[in-house]
């Protein structure tokens, strides 16, 4: 078979654009349900317990301990959802769609032509690129998700590296921030109360 009508047949099994619409419609709901718990749990661990750990127990020990939460949380989470793969919530929170939807990008004309154009230290880049966007701006589950291939719902020793990575990463650099942020306040307050 010809290389161009292979990447075609990938394209196709890949999902066209009205069956990934079709997958909102059907799922549509389900993910924003998902995602909304997420949200307000991810706000209340960023906002309010991290900063009474820093309070409580200091830059080290607060960010020590909230890494430590973070990474059980974030280790059940992930077990979560890579059991529910095998079952009707597979692709609980549209990530699997999303990956899916990219890859057929990567497969079209367009994606090829830029492939070949970042070359190899490009691709590198980019993967480090999007391990540090999906580390600082996310958390440790979403970023290990990510940076799976689409359809794989298990860890192998190189995931749970990355996983650790961004559990440390994200954990450090947000305790430094919370730190700062809380620093600031009680500057701020003395000065004016």
């Amino acid at each position: 078979m010809p290389k161009r009508i292979r990447n075609c047949h990938k394209l196709q099994n890949m999902g066209s654009g009205a069956q990934i619409i079709a997958r909102i419609r059907e799922r549509g709901l389900l993910w924003a349900s998902a995602h909304a718990v997420l949200y307000v749990w991810d706000k209340f661990f960023d906002f309010i317990l991290y900063p009474l750990a820093i309070i409580k127990f200091g830059l080290i020990w607060g960010t020590a301990a909230m890494m430590a939460a973070s990474l059980l949380i974030c280790v059940v989470l992930l077990q979560l959802y890579d059991n529910l793969g095998s079952t009707r919530f597979r692709d609980l929170l549209g990530f699997e769609s999303i990956k899916q939807a990219a890859g057929a990008v990567r497969q079209s004309r367009l994606g090829q032509l830029n492939a070949l154009a970042k070359g190899t230290v490009g691709r590198l880049w980019g993967k480090v690129g999007l391990f540090l966007y999906l580390t600082l701006w996310f958390d440790p589950m979403t970023c290990t998700i990510f940076m799976r291939p689409a359809g794989q719902y298990r860890m192998t020793a190189g995931y749970w590296a990355l996983f650790g990575l961004s559990v440390f990463i994200g954990n450090a650099v947000w305790g430094l921030l919370v730190y700062a942020g809380v620093e600031t306040i009680g500057e701020l307050l003395e000065r004016f109360l």
